[in-house]
């Protein structure tokens, strides 16, 4: 029997080990393959001559792509890079083997500041006479607004084109958390702090659906002076156009109304660039994507070891200790990059690239004073992007300059805090609570039982202090010189488009990033230099790591608002740092 145990125990052990060596195996082998489509090395070795960029409008568009080193195996949803694609447009304007821009455009979801930008580079590009053709499917909004600058616009003989209007629709959760026995206890700063309404109404109130109205209206006026100006529309005609749901119009009814040049399916447009790069229909069309392009290239553009340094900041803005979000700002990470570029020689000057509804009041409070203090060392020029507000728009204020686009949301100078109070759905589960404590306020703030009047005038000082110092902050940092006073008629926790920002001296100019790095180099008094992304981009396999790291169910339930309220609470207690919190409502689709 001994024996027979012995056998056993061997084969088991066999068995074991052989497994062990074939997953080792197994994981090499992924890693292997993953590698090989997901390497940096670009496909192409060279731009051959008479090539077309081909940019693809597909998918989410975001400031800079980490590449998911999952995503080459896995059919997941497309993202796309401004900062690549505003590069390749760059070095295709200057490349005498690029011959023209291809617009693809597919089902893309990207806000309005970030149409704009990518349009801006096509504007420049086109000072280098060479041509752009845009063709889809589908045009979105924002794609057709992008491709309405090329110079020949086609869509499919079956076409669709989106141009409705802009909508922005919020959720509100007041009647869901009544229902579970939730309440939420509300204290804020600011008649135009709308971030706290889902928690507290049902519906916008009249402050909000203010705000929201004239910044849609900017923004879409805005976009529809550009389209008319490129397609020779008068801007009343492209109301009217709006208003008739164009989406389900017939494709001809396009070009009677000059909204496309043509209808064609995709091979005839392939003809079509053939063509004009001077190739037979027999001939091979060369096309080098954005990811290529970007990969070949090496800054030619100077050889001096001078830099202009872009700074990312996109995301909600979070302590270390509270961050619940893959795509935030995390501030002891922000603060180091801060901190290694005010001691690195090379980099002259900085541009600030925010991208940020805000976040908590004290981590942007912390980022606040490391860019005052960047800026004591060297030129910092703010660029906005699709959002700079509140404490987007907090850390940007003690910039050297600030830029921002004609349709960034910025703004929204206020503060606000929640804890909610769950003891009606406790008591529903039947679970009660007792506490021991020393002093009167020894369990405040404490989710478990409502507040009382005291502690809740207590809060609110606490909160209106903050508020207090958010306009401090922005007063005396910007170059107006307004006062705290002053600056309050247009703080109030409001939102405005980048066109009443700069109006209202908010800002200080419209453009996009390059507007902000000629400022930079301006300001720094340099004028040949390398413009360098930062946080530097991590390699494959650092990026592989992290990727298995993450849960993405897990992700996005922690994404959610309420959700998010509870991670943030320590054994029933908020982390008080992140109690007040420096935002603009995130639950706004503008669409």
């Amino acid at each position: 029997m001994l024996q027979f145990l012995k056998y056993v125990f061997a084969s088991f052990i066999g068995v074991m080990l052989a497994a062990f060596f074939c997953f080792i195996l197994l994981v090499g082998g992924m890693v292997g393959l993953i590698s090989a489509l997901s390497t940096d090395t670009p496909a192409v070795t060279s731009v051959k001559p008479n090539s077309v960029l081909h940019i693809t409008l597909e998918g989410v568009v975001s400031e800079r792509l980490q590449e998911d080193p999952w995503s080459a195996l896995f059919d997941e949803i497309k993202e796309i890079s401004i900062e690549d694609i505003r590069t390749a447009i760059r070095i295709a304007k200057s490349d005498p083997n690029i011959k023209s821009i291809f617009i693809d455009a597919k089902e893309v979801e990207m806000a309005p500041a970030s149409a704009e930008e990518i349009r801006q580079a096509l504007v420049d590009f086109k000072e280098s006479g060479k041509p752009i053709v845009a063709y889809a499917g589908t045009y979105t909004q924002n794609a057709y607004y992008i491709a309405s600058v090329a110079d020949k616009v086609i869509i499919n003989s079956q076409g669709m084109l989106n141009l409705k209007g802009l909508a922005a629709e919020r959720a509100f959760y007041k009647n869901t958390l009544d229902k579970v026995g939730v309440e939420m206890q509300i204290f804020k700063v600011g008649s135009y702090k709308s971030a706290v309404e889902p928690y507290m109404q049902t519906s916008m109130s009249d402050a909000s659906r203010e705000q929201t109205t004239e910044y849609l209206q900017d923004i879409w006026r805005f976009q529809l002076s550009n389209i008319s100006k490129s397609r020779s529309i008068p801007v009343d005609t492209l109301h009217a156009f709006a208003d008739r749901m164009l989406l389900f119009q017939s494709p001809e009814s396009y070009v009677t109304s000059h909204l496309v040049d043509t209808l064609a399916y995709e091979a005839d447009v392939l003809d079509l660039l053939k063509a004009q790069n001077g190739l037979a229909k027999k001939d091979k069309l060369p096309m080098i994507n954005v990811t290529d392009l970007v990969a070949l290239s090496t800054d030619l553009t100077s050889s001096s070891s001078d830099e202009i340094a872009i700074l990312y900041a996109e995301g909600e803005i979070v302590s270390e200790s509270s961050s619940v979000s893959t795509d935030a700002i995390v501030e002891s990470e922000l603060i180091k990059e801060i901190r290694k570029l005010k001691k690195n020689g090379r980099v002259k000057a900085v541009v600030l690239r925010v991208n940020s509804p805000g976040g908590s009041a004290y981590s942007s409070d912390q980022i606040w004073k490391e860019v005052r203090d960047l800026v004591n060392v060297k030129p910092v020029v703010v660029s906005m992007g699709d959002y700079a507000a509140s404490g987007g728009y907090y850390i940007s204020v003690p910039a050297s300059f600030i830029v921002a686009q004609p349709t960034t949301i910025t703004g929204s100078i206020g503060i606000f805090g929640m804890i909610p109070n769950v003891s009606g759905l406790t008591d529903k589960l039947g679970v009660t609570f007792d506490v021991v404590k020393t002093n009167r306020f020894a369990d405040m703030p404490t989710i478990t039982r409502p507040m009382s009047l005291e502690e809740k005038a207590i809060m609110q000082a606490y909160v209106e202090r903050g508020y207090k110092t958010f306009l401090s902050r922005c007063a005396y940092s910007r170059h107006t010189k307004l006062f705290p006073d002053e600056l309050e008629r247009i703080a109030q926790g409001r939102v405005w488009s980048g066109i009443k920002a700069l109006e209202l001296g908010l800002v200080d100019e419209l453009g996009g990033i390059q507007t902000a790095i000629n400022k930079a180099s301006e300001l720094s008094n340099v004028t040949d230099y390398k413009v360098v992304g930062y946080p530097r981009k991590k390699d494959f396999l650092s990026r592989l790591m992290e990727s298995s790291q993450t849960n993405t169910a897990l992700e996005q339930l922690r994404e959610n608002e309420i959700v998010k309220l509870f991670l943030s609470s320590k054994k029933n207690h908020f982390a008080i740092t992140d109690f007040l919190q420096a935002r603009m409502p995130e639950q706004v689709v503008i669409r």
